[in-house]
């Protein structure tokens, strides 16, 4: 896959060929105590398929997409162990294209390739219901996925789904209104595709 590059990001799909800088990536994640993200094993990063941004050869935010049966034959998971190094949050906003590269730019990749390969695809988002360690998955659940709800991205789609072991909200992207909303977020100049 071709990488793009908005503003001093690059965003591409992570291969093989990316495990020195992923495992680089984990490191830090380490250090921050983002458990989910501190080894590739933690990552389940032979289960699904990673997009990074990066900044010159350093990766500094990735997340997966994986199919979800779950759910149904269609369903895939996106933006799965998404995590981003501190310092790299474009802003704060309640605008989720302004607040954070996973929305604006690895969701949008995620959706492309897997209506490639498969176009009737439904897409997901989990969030973590409760959270004692103040993960940012909590905090998504509590305040953004609501709000962006509201403007008709994604929906509600089932309550404390237990998925992995821990209780977690989905939520399935209505993928017209954020391609919609994505494009509009673009034509304001924000950055080029």
């Amino acid at each position: 896959m071709q990488m793009d590059e908005p503003g001093n990001l690059t965003f591409k799909e992570l291969t093989a060929a990316d495990i020195p800088a992923i495992e680089n990536f984990c490191a830090k994640c380490a250090e921050l105590g983002y458990e989910n993200n501190s080894s590739l094993a933690s990552m389940k990063f032979s289960t699904a398929v990673f997009f990074g941004a990066f900044d010159n050869d350093d990766i500094i935010s990735l997340a997966g997409v994986h199919k979800l049966p779950e759910v149904n034959d269609r369903a895939w998971r996106c933006l799965f162990r998404g995590a981003q190094l501190p310092g790299y949050t474009p802003t704060w906003s309640m605008d989720i294209f302004k607040s954070g590269i996973h929305f604006s730019q690895l969701l949008y990749r995620q959706i492309k390739l897997i209506q490639e390969l498969e176009p009737n695809a439904e897409f997901y988002i989990s969030t973590n219901v409760k959270s004692d360690t103040g993960a940012k998955s909590s905090r998504l659940n509590d305040i953004m996925m609501p709000r962006i709800e509201k403007m008709g991205i994604w929906n509600l789609h089932l309550a404390d789904f237990i998925l992995y072991t821990v209780p977690q909200n989905l939520w399935k992207i209505n993928v017209p209104m954020y391609m919609e909303a994505r494009e509009r977020w673009l034509a304001g100049g924000n950055c080029k595709d």
